[in-house]
């Protein structure tokens, strides 16, 4: 979580990194193989999750 000031308020952000297969139907088969997989970033408001 990552915390900053946006006019005189603390906004919480949310981010985490998924790993799918090539089609993005399901998780990867191997995270660590790039041919096989593709990564999938997700960044929110904490106030939102």
């Amino acid at each position: 979580m990552i915390a900053f000031i946006d006019k005189h308020r603390e906004v919480y952000i949310v981010w985490k990194i998924d790993d799918y297969d090539t089609e993005l139907q399901a998780a990867s088969p191997d995270p660590s193989d790039p041919s096989v997989t593709t990564r999938v970033l997700t960044i929110m408001l904490a106030s939102e999750y």
